[in-house]
């Protein structure tokens, strides 16, 4: 990974159905799962930017900003305020303190239509994302589309990544992306 570059863990939480613990989720899940530890495992070694992403209930009232502070870390909304159903599961082993890893929420599929996300990865200078997560033909694939309409190049980790089991394979993630935006100039989208 490089210093333009991010790992982007969508949506692995409670409310999408993941256990805190590895073991108690399915073999679908758990081998996602521990492909997932194992990527942020290198990305937090290497110092590489890690940042999650949390769809929350649309009518819930948010008095916060969609940013979850990262200089408030005794204050994380991920692990303190949002509604359990909505909290990180705990295997990911989302950071505090001084390694604080950035949390935003959404209420729509595409994180990137979180203005707060976009202007944070500008600020850091990302122009690349790998993304992790699930659901691979939902949040996934809307959040790469969004990536790429505001300038970020994509990259989908196909073997972090969740589909529900009706759901299309992920060898044809690639071109459903690419075929389904016009904004490919400039940007570019793979699977690694």
């Amino acid at each position: 990974m490089k210093k333009n570059e991010a790992l982007l863990v969508i949506d692995v939480d409670r409310g999408d159905g993941w256990a805190d613990n590895i073991e108690e989720l399915d073999e679908e899940r758990k081998l996602v799962a521990i492909r997932i530890t194992k990527t942020l495992e290198a990305w937090r070694k290497a110092g590489g930017m890690v940042v999650f992403v949390v769809l929350i209930d649309v009518n819930r009232k948010q008095e916060t900003t969609a940013q979850l502070v990262e200089d408030k870390p005794l204050k994380c909304l991920v692990c303190h305020l949002l509604p359990e159903k909505d909290q990180l599961a705990k295997f990911l082993g989302h950071r505090h303190g001084k390694n604080y890893e950035p949390v935003f929420v959404k209420t729509q599929n595409d994180a990137f239509t979180n203005s707060e996300l976009i202007s944070f990865l500008r600020s850091k200078g990302i122009t690349k994302v790998f993304l992790a997560g699930c659901h691979t033909f939902v949040c996934v694939f809307e959040t790469a589309i969004g990536a790429l309409k505001n300038g970020i190049n994509v990259a989908l980790l196909k073997n972090c990544v969740y589909r529900q089991p009706d759901q299309k394979q992920e060898e044809v993630w690639f071109s459903e992306v690419t075929n389904s935006t016009t904004y490919s100039f400039g940007r570019s989208v793979s699977i690694e």
